[in-house]
């Protein structure tokens, strides 16, 4: 190991710790968002030291995965930022695993997802131990072993010492003086013991994935070749066989719809079924797309995997079903949308029907590329839906959905097209929705003659308007837990304190 080993073994271990500081992601999102940036910028820079050459895959994860993370700064969406956090994390794992050319193919390849999971779940713990060699590859024996033994008496004096002070903290001159010397609240002092201690294996993760990478470990481990082989080798189900199989699905699938036929098109002329409310018309619709979508991808993937191929091209019968089967899902998910469509005109938006319909568009363009296949053979489907999906979720992410929620509400109850608006509802979407809540208290305070309802809301408004404010006069949040709503919801509680 070289001085760039070394260096990179350090950066492991801090960036160990600082990924246990920032956790929970909800709390510090202006930390998670720095520490991906930081940690993506510093691994280019050893990566290209040790000379390896960054191709595009590797380049589309890092730049990905920093859009993405911009998730945590733009919006206060918990839900959302915890998977842009994630997908962070493993797209820097993929990262470290391209950038050192490990890839089983060149370019963007359908076989990334078994990239991805070499850069998870074998490389690191080839070479786990790796980190405690890089810390001193450069040290000199004698060196070395004075400065792990003085390691190894801090670590086993921290526990006691932990104790000790936890015992006389009960004299609040000795808490003041620790609070002074080391200008950090001493209650704090267990939180960062844990997070050393957690930063060890965090640190033997990240250099043993990078060590591993860069010297071309399991290069024979799970192959191109391999993946081929075991491919061809499932394909033993005779053409007849599938067909005969799947033949009465189809001609349920036709039953189905014809009999249904004016239930499913009631949603796009704006026209609730009698025996239903909007939404159960919404949520039955959502559930019944997610079983048929679930069944015919399965049946689809299935006919991939196990079908016979002459020549090792999928048969005209395997393209007529699978198109077969992705039409069928595109017309239920296209009535789904329809009534969730209603369902939104009528009550205006929530979180979850947000996300069902996100969801919803994301799969009916996975079928979408589905189909393409079947007449592009040399189109690249998996890698074009993996990317497909990442862009989505990134322009959910960025898009500030609880803004967006609570400006829509507040824009079409103010115009009159919604009835009723849902104050509960805006106060659960936290710092995004205090300027669509101070629209609307504004908007009523101007108003003559209210209904006892809006009463009832200016009233609610107000005390959560004045609440809000109050709370962040008296307990100003740390700076690692800023965002972009954190600062417009403070521009506008300041004419509330």
């Amino acid at each position: 190991m070289n001085m760039i080993d070394t260096f990179y073994a350090w950066i492991s271990l801090i960036a160990g710790y600082v990924f246990c500081r920032v956790y929970p992601i909800s709390e510090n999102p202006l930390g998670g968002f720095i520490f991906i940036g930081g940690i993506f910028a510093v691994t280019t820079i050893v990566i290209i030291l040790k000379g390896f050459r960054i191709k595009a895959p590797a380049i589309f994860a890092a730049a990905s995965a920093i859009i993405v993370s911009a998730t945590l700064i733009i919006s206060s969406n918990e839900f959302l930022s915890f998977f842009a956090y994630a997908y962070a994390l493993v797209a820097f794992c993929y990262y470290i695993f391209a950038g050192t050319g490990n890839t089983l193919e060149h370019g963007f390849s359908d076989l990334i997802f078994i990239d991805y999971f070499k850069s998870l779940f074998v490389m690191p713990f080839t070479s786990l131990g790796n980190l405690f060699k890089g810390l001193f590859a450069n040290t000199k024996k004698e060196n070395r072993n004075v400065f792990l033994k003085f390691l190894l008496g801090i670590g086993l004096t921290i526990i006691p010492t932990a104790v000790v002070l936890a015992l006389l903290s009960y004299d609040k001159n000795f808490s003041e003086i620790l609070k002074n010397i080391f200008s950090f609240d001493f209650n704090d002092i267990w939180s960062h013991f844990m997070s050393i201690n957690f930063a060890i294996p965090v640190g033997m993760y990240i250099f043993g994935l990078f060590s591993a990478s860069t010297d071309k470990k399991c290069a024979d481990i799970i192959t191109t070749e391999s993946c081929e082989r075991v491919a061809n080798n499932v394909k033993i189900a005779p053409t007849i066989t599938i067909i005969s199989a799947i033949a009465p699905m189809l001609f349920v699938y036709i039953i189905f719809f014809i009999s249904q036929w004016d239930y499913y098109i009631s949603g796009f002329t704006d026209v609730l079924p009698e025996e239903f409310s909007y939404a159960e018309y919404a949520r039955e619709g959502f559930f019944q797309l997610c079983a048929v979508s679930v069944i015919n991808l399965i049946v689809i993937l299935l006919v991939v995997i196990f079908m016979k191929r002459k020549d090792n091209k999928p048969s005209v019968a395997a393209k007529i079903v699978t198109v077969i089967f992705s039409i069928s899902t595109l017309i239920l998910i296209s009535t789904a949308l329809s009534k969730m469509f209603m369902y939104i005109n009528y009550y205006g938006l929530t979180q979850l029907r947000v996300y069902s319909t996100w969801f919803m568009g994301v799969i009916a363009m996975i079928f979408v590329i589905i189909i393409l296949k079947q007449f592009i053979p040399k189109f690249k489907a998996l890698v074009t839906t993996f990317i497909m999906c990442v862009v989505l979720f990134g322009t959910l992410g960025l898009l500030n959905v609880d803004s967006f929620i609570a400006n829509y509400n507040v824009d079409r109850y103010l115009d009159g097209t919604i009835d009723k608006i849902d104050i509960e509802l805006l106060k659960d979407l936290e710092d995004s929705a205090i300027p669509a809540m101070a629209k609307l208290y504004e908007a009523l305070d101007e108003m003559d003659d209210l209904s006892e309802v809006d009463q009832k809301n200016f009233k609610t408004l107000e005390h959560v308007l004045t609440e809000r404010a109050r709370i962040r006069e008296n307990n100003p949040d740390p700076f690692w837990s800023y965002n972009l709503p954190y600062f417009k919801a403070k521009s506008v509680l300041e004419d509330y304190y």
